[in-house]
């Protein structure tokens, strides 16, 4: 798959975030693999960098899941990643997004929509009819995942 990178304009139209796939060879960068353990401790779940490696590598290796991640400032600000797979009774597949989060100095500036609109669009490429999201009890706030237009 061709990596991809595109900048798109946040919320005051002044800055610009960048939207990357990445895959397994991008966490071998421990300061990547930092800035995405920082952002789920950010938000109240603590997991050792070697568990979230393995955890990556482990949702990467399967050919249809996917992880975007947005970056401002070559600093990664929020991330999204996808697992799908084929539904039993038909020809489509599903995907679930396993983890959606934005960092919470960069949050309602439309990051977290981005990330989604992205999802969507690349699960539209993988024949998917399903999608879904869900959120943690430990979860304070819930904005984000309510501003989805998914249907409940």
């Amino acid at each position: 798959m061709t990596k991809l990178s595109r900048s798109i304009p946040i919320k005051d139209n002044r800055r610009m975030i960048n939207i990357c796939d990445y895959n397994s060879n991008d966490f071998k960068n421990s300061e990547k693999l930092e800035s995405i353990r920082a952002l789920i401790k950010g938000h109240g779940y603590d997991i050792y960098l070697d568990k979230l490696q393995i955890s990556l590598q482990t949702l990467l290796s399967f050919p249809l899941n996917q992880l975007f991640v947005s970056e401002k400032d070559k600093k990664i600000v929020g991330f999204v990643a996808l697992a799908i797979h084929p539904l039993i009774v038909t020809p489509f597949n599903r995907c679930r997004i396993e983890i959606l989060i934005v960092d919470k100095n960069h949050q309602r500036q439309g990051i977290g929509k981005q990330l989604v609109a992205e999802a969507e669009k690349y699960a539209l490429t993988e024949n998917v009819s399903i999608m879904d999201l869900s959120s943690s009890l430990k979860r304070e706030q819930k904005g984000a995942h309510t501003k989805v237009d998914w249907k409940v």
